[in-house]
């Protein structure tokens, strides 16, 4: 990154995403419900029910939870697009993501506590093979108040993507996949339901990954096992996704 104010912005951002992507993806695989003892994670409520045209089992359930969490990965990285959503309790912190993702690019919101444990809201974008933010608390907690009045509500250039790739800054569909990593020995669950999709659960040494056995093997749900730690949820996979570099960047 340029060792400039953005320089520095996309630094702590990928510091704050940090908070949540370590929290969820090094813990990735979990319910905080699940049962630690038995591996088996408790169903999660279902608010919508199947379709009659549902996509066909895939046969992910019955292999080994290694195969699970490999073939679910892998159809992760290969998707065109997702949606990812949710909040994880990191280190007493409590960071929020909403974003789609796609895989020239991404959109989205992260909210989590910049120093002094301040917690403020970051919009960032990657369109074109570059990374922008903006935020307007965002800057003021990082930059300062002279900074902030000056970008306002623009957009700032924070690096092209492969800079801010380096620095962690990664949301498409590959590049979630790379931060998923099981550690410890791995544990198949019995057969459950993650917003009304059939899944199975795969618990390593701190939590579960829940994957869909119907359809493409995605990653529905993840989250530590610790209770009140929150969770992930992937969603919209595969669906149309468009993006444009902004307009109203902010010019140094």
């Amino acid at each position: 990154m340029p060792k400039t104010s953005p320089g520095r912005l996309g630094v702590a951002l990928a510091a704050t995403s940090a908070v949540l992507l370590t929290g969820a993806c090094n813990n990735p695989m979990g319910s905080d419900k699940g049962s630690a003892s038995s591996g088996r994670p408790s169903a999660a409520p279902s608010s919508t029910a199947p379709s009659s045209a549902a996509p066909a089992n895939n046969g992910v359930a019955a292999k080994s939870a290694a195969r699970i969490v490999s073939e679910s990965l892998a159809a992760l990285r290969a998707a065109t697009s997702v949606h990812l959503k949710g909040r994880v309790r990191s280190g007493g912190d409590m960071v929020t993501m909403d974003m789609q993702s796609g895989r020239a690019g991404f959109k989205g919101s992260i909210r989590g506590p910049i120093g002094g444990g301040r917690t403020v809201p970051f919009t960032i974008l990657r369109a074109g093979g570059k990374v922008y933010g903006k935020g307007r608390q965002f800057v003021q907690s990082t930059v300062g108040s002279g900074a902030a009045s000056k970008v306002g509500d623009k957009w700032m250039l924070i690096g092209s993507a492969r800079e801010a790739s380096a620095h962690g800054l990664d949301f498409t569909p590959a590049g979630f996949a790379k931060l998923i990593k099981p550690s410890g020995r791995l544990v198949k669950g019995k057969p459950t339901t993650i917003a009304g999709r059939p899944a199975i659960g795969v618990r390593d040494q701190s939590g579960w990954i829940y994957v869909s056995t119907t359809g493409k093997p995605y990653p529905l749900r993840l989250a530590p096992t610790k209770k009140g730690s929150g969770a992930l949820a992937f969603t919209e996979y595969d669906r149309p996704f468009q993006i444009s570099v902004p307009s109203n960047v902010f010019q140094r």
